[in-house]
């Protein structure tokens, strides 16, 4: 009985959280169609609506400085300029705020170098075996024709891993961070 109430719920603030903008669209379009029938003061009604669609949006597909802030997360430095992403992808947040996103890009080999001694200060280990290669990882390296040369894995208690991977082609880099 619990579960029916608790999916009962989500549903139900699902549909608030999709229907309240469509209402307010569609109440505003028809109150501004009657007082202004020939102007184009009337599509200011769609505001609402087109709203919800640019956060959905952007929830399902994050845009670049989500990963640039990832990026900062897991090496606590800046992203480095004239980097150009190869591939990312994330996974929508849990309600938690629990998710993954991994990404490959390309930078300089300064950059590359600065990165691989940050990652040895901030107590990177580095690992040997291919253990560590999801199927996110998997999907990301199918993107470019260079190999990981040296991988580094970190753990933060509480439940974030962070993986960086240095490929052999020196300026491309693979950084998956997974929260839960």
């Amino acid at each position: 009985m619990d579960g029916i109430l608790f999916f009962g719920a989500i549903i139900l603030a699902f549909l608030l959280l999709i229907g309240i903008p469509i209402a307010i669209t569609y109440f505003l379009y028809k109150f501004l169609n009657r007082k202004f029938p020939n102007k184009l003061y009337k599509y200011v009604a769609f505001a609402p609506t087109l709203l919800l669609i640019y956060f959905i949006w952007t929830a399902i597909y994050p845009s670049e400085d989500f990963y640039e802030d990832d990026f900062k997360e897991v090496t606590q430095i800046e992203f480095p300029k004239n980097s150009k992403f190869i591939y990312k992808d994330a996974t929508f947040p849990d309600h938690f705020g629990d998710y993954t996103s991994i990404f490959l890009f390309e930078t300089t080999k300064e950059e590359t170098e600065k990165l691989k001694v940050q990652l040895e200060k901030l107590k990177f280990e580095e690992i040997k075996d291919d253990k560590w290669h999801s199927s996110e990882t998997k999907i990301a390296l199918q993107k470019t024709k260079a190999k990981i040369a040296h991988q580094y894995t970190y753990e933060i208690e509480g439940g974030k891993n962070y993986y960086v991977g240095l490929l052999d082609d020196e300026k491309t880099i693979l950084i998956r961070r997974i929260s839960w």
